[in-house]
């Protein structure tokens, strides 16, 4: 029997809707959150995560924050299910102001910087544990035990992918602690004030003239707030007094970021930031063997930690755990357990990528019809189907890279030059494959 409090609409706003999709949704405290746009591109992405979630049966623990009701009712059932799709009534409807960086760049990505921190934030505090992750990533082995490791061997309360200086703001896990919560929360905190407030940035920025950039970006706020954590200070240096000096993002207005003190103290709090962190060296990842670690077993991957505040820590995730799309060789696939396309430039290259590799099982596009459950499920299991029979290709690739080296192991010389020119010509032969999936994507978006 329906009670008063159901039916709200799928809006994570509406009193317990919260509370109730992370008690249905996570396993052992345990949630997966992500995010889509409302176009067809996104949307396909999104699907194709999630058949990737699923061969890894980690599909039931995740929620999808949409742009709106409209879309969830649309595509909700296809992408995750019908009860894992939500929006909220806070997302932005409209540019919210006329700040350089919204006039510049505003679109859809604009409206989930806030809502995913604050609801993060909201998630930690109702006591789960949270894995935000962009949907152009792909997931090849379950991260959750190896994440569990690091919090119980590091008292981490914030597990991240490395980036510059820190950390990249699309992949990161984090289970409910103080200095977590209060970090969560101020970055959603400076989102929404630079969005909405950008005449409050001379207050933050001395030299700041209008108009003003009011950069609301979260990955350079994110790395903001790990300074103010670790030093016991507010810096909005990277994020904000940065983007207000001269650049090519805000005009060329504003004195040159390099010849300002502000800058030079920047560098400093990175370095004192960098002068606390700490190694644990204790990580197995079983999937990192011979063939991709060098080993002839799981090894130890050294973590970095950096002292956040109330005892608890931010690690840092090895490469192996959350990677970056490097080489695109089948070895860094399948010794990375979540592997993060950022590196590939919008949604082109990205699907080209994936097409090449055989990782693209979405049956774009979306159109306005909803999909009747039972095709949902249709349509979820040949994609599983599929991924798995390309990660089985993919293994028996990389067995047969492994024994091809073993054999040249007794004649250095001649083995050196022969996996020298056998990788050369994988690499040419990827990038043709990445070519024509790409000639393949620009004729079907020409028609």
């Amino acid at each position: 029997m329906a009670t008063w409090t159901s039916g709200y609409l799928r809006d994570l706003e509406a009193p317990n809707a919260l509370l109730d999709v992370a008690t249905r949704r996570a396993r052992g405290g345990d949630l997966i959150f992500l995010a889509t746009g409302p176009d067809a591109t996104s949307l396909a992405m999104a699907q194709n995560t999630v058949h990737m979630l699923a061969r890894l049966g980690l599909q039931g623990n995740a929620m999808l924050l949409a742009d709106s009701l409209e879309t969830c009712e649309r595509v909700g059932e296809r992408i995750l299910g019908a009860d894992a799709c939500f929006w909220t009534s806070r997302m932005l409807g409209v540019r919210p102001s006329d700040s350089v960086s919204l006039r510049k760049y505003w679109d859809w990505r604009f409206r989930f910087y806030w809502a995913k921190k604050h609801y993060v934030a909201q998630l930690l505090r109702l006591g789960f544990s949270v894995l935000q992750a962009d949907t152009d990533t792909v997931w090849v082995h379950d991260p959750f035990p190896a994440l569990h490791d690091i919090c119980r061997a590091t008292n981490a309360s914030l597990v991240v992918q490395q980036d510059n200086p820190f950390v990249n703001a699309g992949l990161f896990y984090a289970r409910p602690g103080r200095a977590s919560q209060l970090m969560l929360e101020e970055m959603a905190w400076r989102i929404g004030l630079l969005q909405n407030h950008p005449e409050v940035v001379p207050r933050l920025v001395p030299f700041a003239t209008p108009p003003f950039y009011a950069n609301s970006d979260d990955q350079t706020i994110f790395n903001d707030v790990i300074i103010s954590a670790t030093l016991g200070i507010r810096s909005f240096l990277g994020s904000t007094a940065r983007m207000e000096a001269r650049s090519k993002h805000n005009n060329q207005h504003g004195p040159g970021w390099a010849t300002l003190p502000e800058a030079k103290r920047h560098g400093q709090q990175i370095q004192e930031v960098n002068r606390q962190r700490r190694v644990w060296k204790g990580l197995k990842l079983p999937w990192v063997n011979i063939g991709v670690s060098g080993g002839l077993g799981p090894k130890s991957n050294p973590v970095p930690i950096i002292p956040i505040g109330f005892g608890e820590t931010i690690a840092l995730a090895p490469l192996k755990l959350f990677g970056h799309l490097a080489t695109g060789e089948p070895a860094e696939l399948l010794g990375t357990a979540v592997l993060h396309l950022a590196s590939r430039k919008g949604f082109f290259l990205k699907r080209a990528y994936l097409e090449a590799s055989g990782l693209w099982q979405s049956d774009a596009p979306f159109d306005n019809a909803t999909m009747p459950p039972e095709d949902a499920q249709v349509e979820a299991t040949r994609g599983v189907a599929r991924f798995n029979a390309t990660f089985l290709d993919l293994d028996v690739l990389v067995s047969a890279q492994i024994n091809s080296e073993l054999e040249l192991e007794g004649r250095p010389a001649q083995g050196a030059h022969k996996k020298a020119m056998k990788r050369k010509a994988e690499r040419k032969e990827r990038n043709e494959r990445i070519k024509q999936a790409g000639q393949r994507i620009r004729q079907e978006g020409g028609r």
